[in-house]
């Protein structure tokens, strides 16, 4: 299970890789489990060069869930719910 000590620890290392790297940022796909926790610990002043993106199933799944009632009713690729 991902802690935020855990999440904060991982924030923590990868700007001492931009550092070692000198770079400036660094862009990281994670799950959404991790995104979300992610994005509850960025302070602008800390972690403002790390960007966190959605993997692609997770976007998927967002972009679904734009479609009202489909997946959830159980429609999908022309098939009825009944």
């Amino acid at each position: 299970m991902m802690t935020i000590d855990t999440v904060y620890t991982a924030m923590t290392n990868l700007q001492g890789v931009l550092e070692y790297l000198d770079q400036r940022k660094i862009s990281v796909t994670c799950d959404e489990g991790v995104y979300r926790i992610a994005r509850e610990l960025i302070r602008p002043e800390e972690f403002d060069n790390i960007v966190f993106c959605l993997g692609s199933f997770h976007m998927a799944k967002v972009a679904l869930g734009c479609l009202p009632g489909k997946v959830s009713q159980g429609q999908w690729c022309g098939e009825h719910s009944r």
